[in-house]
C-alpha cells in the first residue's frame, strides 16, 4: 500500500512544478518514491519549462531537503526509472546523487513510409520471411489489425494481455511485476479508456475475432510508446504474431505523423533491430534517517546486482534458472491458495 504525497510548487499564484509521489512501506522502513512506479516505465515530476530551464542538481538536493521536513516519516527516497531528459531538457533529477538503472531506454525515430522505414532498419530476406509468416497465419482464419474501443472489451483483452505476459516472463525467468490486485485493477481501469484517438490505445492482432497477439500503447507528443505487449502460446506462436503486430504498429505511427516510436525502458533484444537512440535511465538513493539506511543499502546493492548480471552472459542464464523455479513456485503456491 502506499500513502499519496503531491508536492506542489507555485510561483505566486501559479503552479509550476508538481511532484507525484508516494510514500511506501518496503524493507521495514518508509521510503519516498515516485507514485506509480511500479507501474510506469519512466517516472519524474511535472515542471514548467521556465522553471526547467534553470533547475539545477543542487537546486534538487535543496528541495529534497525541504521535503524531507515536510514528510519526517520518510526514512529515505528512492527515486527510480529517472529519464536522462525532460522534454528535450536535462532533468535535474536524474543528475541528483544519480546512479544508473538496472536498464535503459530505447527510442526508434520515424520518417517516412513504412516501406521506407522498414528497409532502413532490417534486410529485404527479413521482411519477406515476415510477409510469408503472415500469410501463413491468415490461412488459419480471418486476419485482421484492430484499434479496440469498446471498453469492456478492452478492459477484456487486458485480462488477457496480462496473463499471456506473466507466462512469457515466468518462462524466460524474469521478473514478474505484475499480481492480480491493484496493478491488474489499474490496468484494466487504463485500458477501459481506449480509443483510437487518445492517449491509451488496445491495438491487437486478431484471428477469426480472437486475439493472438495483443498490445497497449500510450500516445503523447508525437510519441507512440510501446506500452505492454504479449502473444498467445498457441498454434499461432510459431509465426510471430507479436513481431508482425509490432510491423502494424509501426505502419500505424507513421500513418499519423507521429516522430518516435518509444519501446519504454528494458534492453531487449528484438529492440536492436529498430533502435535509433538509447536514454540513460537513472535512479536516485539517499538516506533520511538511520531507519532507512540498511533498506536503502539493500536497494543500491539489487540495482548493481542487476546490472551486473544484465551484462554478463552467463550469469544471466543461472539467474533466468533460479527465477523461473522461483515464479514456478510462487504461481503454483498463488493457485493453491485460491482452491482454498
Amino acid at each position: 500500500r502506499s500513502d499519496v504525497r503531491i508536492i506542489a510548487g507555485h510561483d505566486n499564484q501559479r503552479c509550476i512544478m508538481i511532484l507525484p509521489m508516494a510514500l511506501e512501506r518496503h524493507r521495514g522502513a518508509n521510503r519516498l518514491v515516485w507514485l506509480g512506479h511500479q507501474f510506469s516505465d519512466y517516472t519524474g515530476p511535472l515542471i514548467d519549462r521556465s522553471l526547467l530551464e534553470h533547475l539545477t542538481a543542487k537546486d534538487v538536493d535543496n528541495l529534497l531537503d525541504d521535503i524531507a521536513r515536510a514528510i519526517p516519516e520518510a526514512d529515505y527516497i528512492y527515486l527510480a526509472k529517472q529519464p536522462d531528459t525532460l522534454e528535450g531538457l536535462p532533468n535535474p533529477f536524474a543528475r541528483h546523487r544519480a546512479r544508473p538503472f538496472t536498464c535503459s531506454a530505447h527510442h526508434a525515430r520515424l520518417s517516412g513510409n513504412w516501406k521506407e522505414f522498414s528497409l532502413a532498419h532490417r534486410s529485404g530476406k527479413s521482411l519477406r520471411r515476415f510477409r510469408e509468416k503472415e500469410r501463413n497465419l491468415a490461412k488459419l482464419g480471418s486476419m485482421a489489425f484492430v484499434c479496440e474501443t469498446d471498453p469492456q472489451r478492452c478492459a477484456d483483452l487486458m485480462d488477457t494481455l496480462l496473463d499471456w505476459k506473466i507466462a512469457q516472463l515466468t518462462a524466460r525467468g524474469d521478473r514478474v511485476p505484475f499480481s492480480r490486485n491493484e496493478t491488474f485493477s489499474f490496468l484494466r481501469q487504463m485500458a477501459r479508456t481506449s480509443r483510437p484517438d487518445g492517449s491509451f490505445r488496445m491495438y491487437g492482432l486478431m484471428l477469426d475475432e480472437e486475439p493472438v497477439a495483443l498490445a497497449f500503447c500510450l500516445v503523447r507528443a508525437e510519441r507512440m510508446i510501446y506500452y505492454l505487449c504479449g502473444y498467445g502460446q498457441a498454434e499461432t506462436a510459431r509465426y510471430s504474431p507479436g513481431v508482425l503486430l509490432l510491423h502494424k504498429l509501426f505502419e500505424t505511427a507513421l500513418d499519423e505523423g507521429l516522430e518516435i516510436f518509444d519501446f519504454s525502458n528494458g534492453d531487449e533484444d528484438y529492440k536492436a533491430h529498430w533502435v535509433d537512440e538509447t536514454e540513460e535511465l537513472f535512479v536516485t538513493i539517499r538516506v533520511q534517517r538511520m531507519a532507512g539506511l540498511i533498506a536503502a543499502t539493500l536497494d543500491g546493492l539489487e540495482i548493481e546486482i542487476i546490472r551486473r548480471i544484465k551484462r554478463n552472459a552467463r550469469l544471466r542464464i543461472l539467474a533466468g534458472g533460479v527465477l523461473r523455479r522461483w515464479n514456478g513456485w510462487r504461481l503454483a503456491a498463488s493457485a493453491e491458495g485460491k482452491k482454498r
